[in-house]
């Protein structure tokens, strides 16, 4: 048997909650090849060791051979059989027939072997993985799960913030395991069927790694990981290349998360709903272990819920209304079919629709937005706009767009006819072609129509906006509109301080909006003022409104209404051109 030393805690408290005090900690001291030996009684075993009894199916040593397999595949820690009866070997599994417990490890210092010890009753035990990479665990220096009390670890084998799934070191068994199955017999109860946990988990992975190092050439290629559709648990470790988590075969959508240390969940209906009792859901059922990079997710036919990682991720989310984000990598993402939300975080990102209504997040400069055109189930797409530019950027093939609050920028329409949203800092919106309705909201706007028949909306509070008509195609027909409750005679006309520019004012508030140089072009200016009545002024008449008022002062701020000699002045005016 290979020396044990001491090990200390990491200081990581996701690692020493399953590691042992100072006077229980030891690990093996690996010799240069890291390997440590085992073998197995392999019939009853009479002499010395009357205790020890033989494991004689294949199947309990497919299980020995499997969790010992998982330790070394994620660990620097290689197991290596000793076909001898003898006990030659540093790690002895034999078969102790005890129904006080499950297994019983021991290794202690200056034993000339370790022993595992495994109660299979019958030959035809199935006996239980974790019970196995439990006791296996033990020997090479894991704790039962420790809650800590006063900055010090207690041990608690049934801690609630932990189950079997985290670690096969916990003995909180409330995981929900069982699903059923149609029995093959007519008029029988449906079958109880079980979720293995066949793996180690998160912690377990954590904590082999920091006492032995990490085995990265375990999966170092270009790994894809499916499922056959069967009710499962799988815990990912992955040493390197470009890797990528495929649930394209499943219908019910999932949450599934690329940063490590974190696990997803699969949607599954259940087989028998009205059972009464707590069954497989597919929660949980893949976990991406410490330090195993996953950079790609393809989602299922569902509406599924994808988070990409600091890696540059490619994210498909098939079929399904699916919401998917990147992270600070620069991402590729694929919305497919149904109306999905594409937000690829902080890098540079690429994000693609697909069929269906579509929202984009655009956060980076770099951001590139392809939305497919032409096509009856191309959707109603919208952009929100969340980077600070002066460069404007045309995105084809969106119909809204929507600064998000925050960010000041230049912000851009298309061709189509777009439906343009501000925020409350002073921004430019130009709409391009098409019959654009663009409303700067709260700040002081810049708002460029460009061709087409374009509606600008306002409202109070939305501050002082100024209106350049840009492009102008004649025959446009370009519309001011008062939105809400603003009505035809709270609003005020004047000319610009360079008397080419009309400006309206709100009365009784510090709102108003300037067409820029109206007089100078009037006949391709702006056409149409509507206020949130119904009312209606053609701006050819707008001179007659400017001279009536330009004999008085414009009312008080906070004074809302015209006074009454305004409006017994004004009334006719007014009402003559309003319709």
């Amino acid at each position: 048997m290979s020396n044990l030393t001491k090990y200390n805690y990491s200081g990581n408290d996701e690692i020493d909650f399953i590691l042992n005090n100072s006077l229980y900690a030891w690990k093996w001291e690996l010799p240069e090849n890291k390997t440590i030996t085992w073998s197995t009684i392999s019939a009853p075993y009479t002499g010395e060791y009357k205790s020890f009894y033989g494991i004689t199916q294949k199947h309990h040593f497919d299980t020995i051979t499997s969790a010992l397999q998982d330790y070394s595949d994620v660990a620097n820690v290689k197991f290596q059989q000793m076909h001898h009866t003898p006990i030659v070997a540093d790690l002895l599994f034999y078969n102790e027939i005890n129904p006080g417990h499950g297994g019983i490890a021991v290794a202690n210092p200056g034993d000339p072997y370790a022993t595992i010890g495994l109660s299979v009753y019958t030959d035809a035990d199935e006996y239980q993985y974790e019970t196995v990479a439990h006791e296996i665990g033990h020997i090479l220096g894991l704790s039962h799960t420790n809650k800590k009390i006063n900055d010090q670890w207690v041990k608690d084998p049934i801690y609630k913030n932990y189950d079997e799934l985290d670690t096969v070191m916990s003995y909180n068994h409330e995981l929900a395991r069982n699903y059923y199955i149609k029995s093959p017999t007519p008029n029988k109860p449906p079958i109880c069927l079980r979720a293995e946990v066949v793996d180690l988990g998160i912690y377990d992975i954590a904590a082999a790694q920091y006492l032995y190092g990490t085995n990265t050439d375990f999966n170092s290629g270009d790994t894809k990981y499916n499922f056959d559709g069967k009710p499962f648990y799988k815990t990912i470790w992955d040493g390197g290349g470009n890797d990528t988590i495929d649930l394209s075969n499943f219908n019910l959508g999932s949450a599934l998360d690329l940063n490590n240390g974190r696990r997803s969940s699969i949607g599954f209906a259940p087989f028998y709903p009205n059972i009464n009792e707590s069954t497989y859901t597919g929660k949980d059922a893949i976990g991406i272990a410490y330090g195993a990079n996953i950079e790609n997710a393809i989602g299922t036919q569902g509406k599924d819920t994808i988070y990409g990682n600091e890696l540059n991720n490619t994210i498909q989310g098939e079929k399904g209304d699916d919401s998917l984000y990147g992270g600070a990598g620069n991402d590729s993402i694929q919305g497919g079919d149904g109306n999905d939300l594409l937000d690829g975080g902080v890098g540079a990102d690429g994000l693609a629709g697909g069929n269906g209504n579509d929202e984009y997040y655009v956060d980076n400069i770099g951001d590139w937005v392809f939305e497919r055109a032409g096509s009856a189930v191309a959707g109603l797409d919208t952009i929100f706009f969340n980077v600070n530019t002066k460069n404007n950027i045309i995105y084809s093939n969106i119909e809204y767009f929507q600064l998000v609050e925050g960010c000041s920028s230049i912000m851009g329409g298309n061709d189509l006819n777009n439906i343009m949203n501000g925020n409350s800092l002073g921004t430019w919106l130009t709409g391009l072609g098409g019959n654009d309705l663009i409303r700067g909201g709260r700040g002081n706007d810049l708002i460029t129509g460009g061709a087409g028949d374009d509606v600008f909306a306002f409202t109070w509070g939305d501050g002082r906006d100024t209106i350049t008509l840009g492009n102008i195609v004649a025959g446009d027909i370009d519309t001011l509109l008062f939105e809400g409750a603003v009505k035809y005679d709270q609003l005020w006309f004047s000319t610009g301080l360079n008397k080419c520019d009309l400006k309206i004012s709100i009365i009784g508030t510090q709102d108003s909006v300037t067409v820029q140089n109206f007089f100078y072009e009037r006949e391709n200016a702006l056409d149409l003022v509507k206020d949130g009545w119904g009312k209606t002024l053609n701006t050819a008449h707008v001179d007659q409104l400017i001279g009536a008022m330009s004999s008085f002062a414009p009312p008080e701020y906070g004074q809302a209404t015209l006074p009454q000699h305004y409006f017994d002045a004004l009334e006719s005016v007014i009402n003559t051109y309003w319709v």
